[in-house]
């Protein structure tokens, strides 16, 4: 009879099988990974993109209501009492200080006394709003 002889490890074969299952998992983990990565990324870019605008439509809106007169526009320039809201580049600044950037448009009009206003940021999400003026 023969003898049984106890195999100890594993064969070449077994090896790169394992070695190619090991590929083929990590490279789907990454491609899943990866496109998670790039979708929070540019949510997280759109979000802070429109907590600007808002911060600004606020702040706006805030000093509108604490100004009882003395609010005009010409040129897509805001003056409400003592500050002056105006677009430079890609910023919206308060008297010379920003307060927004990624800005590509700042539009504002007043008809009938309601003030319209008009933010859109450089990757084109716009946010509106109207105040009214009358006392």
């Amino acid at each position: 009879m023969r003898k049984l002889r106890c195999r100890k490890g594993f064969t070449l074969v077994e090896l790169l099988v394992v070695v190619a299952l090991i590929a083929v998992a990590a490279s789907l983990m990454y491609t899943f990974f990866g496109q998670g990565l790039s979708l929070y990324t540019a949510e997280s870019e759109s979000a802070d993109e429109q907590a600007n605008m808002r911060l600004v439509l606020s702040d706006i809106t805030n000093k509108v209501r604490l100004t009882p007169t003395g609010t005009s526009c010409a040129n897509n320039v805001l003056t409400v009492g003592d500050s002056v809201y105006r677009r430079s580049g890609q910023q919206i600044l308060r008297n010379d200080g920003v307060i927004a950037s990624g800005i590509s448009s700042f539009t504002v009009t007043i008809n009938d006394e309601i003030l319209d206003i008009r933010i859109e940021s450089t990757a084109g999400k716009a946010l509106e709003t109207s105040l009214s003026l009358k006392q």
